[in-house]
């Protein structure tokens, strides 16, 4: 082995190395590669789809997360916490105990994986 190729193979493995731990890293906070935990569905009353309810997740543990309904009244929390939920419903046709945390009639326990979730208010 000539001088001037000494250290070339070892700077290549770290080279490879880094460059498979970026690969990874990116892979995993961009999402893919695993399903993750989601929560999603539709919030309706009287058949209906609520377009831009203001839907509010309290979690059991965890941040308090925030989302939006599209014109069909279907939501989707990405990157839920599992464990019991309780979810507010901020929206015209909504009664007030949908949009006091304590008062909500509306919860479920998340678990790994797709979860589907539908919201009827009454």
């Amino acid at each position: 082995m000539s001088l001037e190729n000494r250290g070339k193979p070892a700077k290549c493995f770290w080279a490879l190395l880094c460059g498979f731990f970026l690969l990874g890293l990116l892979t995993h906070v961009s999402g893919c590669g695993g399903g993750g935990t989601t929560l999603s569905g539709k919030v309706t009353k009287g058949g209906k789809g609520l377009d831009a309810a203001i839907l509010t997740f309290f979690p059991s543990s965890g941040k308090d997360r925030s989302t939006r309904t599209d014109a069909d009244g279907k939501y989707t929390w990405d990157d839920a916490q599992e464990g019991a939920v309780t979810i507010t419903v901020e929206h015209k046709d909504a009664p007030a105990q949908y949009k006091d945390k304590t008062k909500t009639p509306v919860k479920t326990t998340v678990k790994k994986g797709a979860n589907p979730f539908d919201i009827d208010i009454k």
